[in-house]
């Protein structure tokens, strides 16, 4: 064989053993994984609290000491605690509640220990070759208020500080979520039966009401819907509220087929398409007898 073809078959010898070692070596992977979520991408003023779900992923064979866990808003420190929940500092209007403890099998995983040396590990990537994980997970409540959170965008950030004998770390995630301070706020009040003061299944019956708008900035595109008991009257047009504006409405003619109590009720925004402060005003009920 000519010079040219041993090296031919040495480089294909080379690439066969790098190929096979793509599959012989284990995929390394992170010893710490964290995941931190919020229970809604935007809060309005009617709401009062953050809820957030934490969890630490540590593999077994990889045995991380943690020595505390610490919730970030917008980079600043807010809250932090043992990994059994317990507070260390901070924390004012923050409850923590532990969802998972993160049983890891022998060895103590909040002292850190490994099982073969007894020593503390430092944090690093594993192989993990085993399959089992175990989590350790929180669930934070979070007095909204009391974070004084201004209008616009803003994150959380989970971080475990990991600390050993040979190293020590800081593994972290986060996320983000809006808060909505300036946002109108639409009102139904005052429905009532307009005409005639005895409804009957031969003569048409008006109702009337108010859409108010309490928010403190502008709503526009405002549709309204009159549910009579029977069917539906919807607002022939939209129109727009300044804050502290409102205006009264009075419905088009409605026959009833049939006579008996009627729920007769006027929605704001019956489409939903208006971010508001409270959506829990947008509509009012009366009760009516049809003859």
């Amino acid at each position: 064989m000519d010079k040219k073809g041993k090296i031919q078959n040495i480089v294909s010898l080379l690439i066969t053993l790098l190929v096979v070692g793509v599959y012989l070596i284990p995929n390394l992977t992170e010893a710490v994984s964290l995941s931190v979520s919020t229970d809604k991408a935007v809060y309005l003023p009617a709401d009062n609290t953050i809820q957030s779900d934490l969890s630490i992923n540590i593999r077994e064979n990889e045995r991380i000491p943690i020595q505390d866990i610490s919730l970030l808003l917008d980079g600043n420190e807010i809250c932090k605690f043992d990994a059994d929940g317990s507070v260390i500092s901070g924390c004012a209007g923050i409850s923590i509640t532990q969802t998972s403890p993160g049983n890891y099998g022998e060895g103590t995983f909040l002292e850190g220990t490994d099982e073969a040396t007894g020593q503390f590990t430092s944090f690093g990537y594993g192989y993990g070759q085993n399959g089992y994980t175990g989590i350790l997970s929180y669930n934070i409540m979070a007095d909204k208020p009391s974070l004084s959170l201004a209008e616009g965008t803003h994150a959380f950030q989970l971080s475990a500080n990991a600390v050993g004998t040979l190293d020590s770390h800081i593994y972290s995630t986060q996320t983000s979520f809006d808060v909505l301070i300036n946002v109108p706020d639409l009102k139904i009040s005052s429905l009532r039966l307009y005409y005639p003061q005895n409804p009957t299944t031969t003569s048409g019956t008006m109702y009337a009401f108010t859409v108010e708008n309490i928010g403190n900035t502008a709503a526009d595109n405002i549709l309204w819907r009159l549910n009579t008991g029977e069917n539906t009257i919807d607002s022939g047009y939209s129109f727009s509220l300044q804050p502290g504006e409102n205006t009264f409405v009075y419905t088009t003619p409605y026959t009833y087929t049939s006579s008996g109590a009627k729920t007769v009720t006027a929605i704001a925004d019956y489409n939903n398409v208006i971010t508001e402060a409270s959506e829990a005003n947008n509509q009012q009920s009366i009760s009516v007898s049809v003859s």
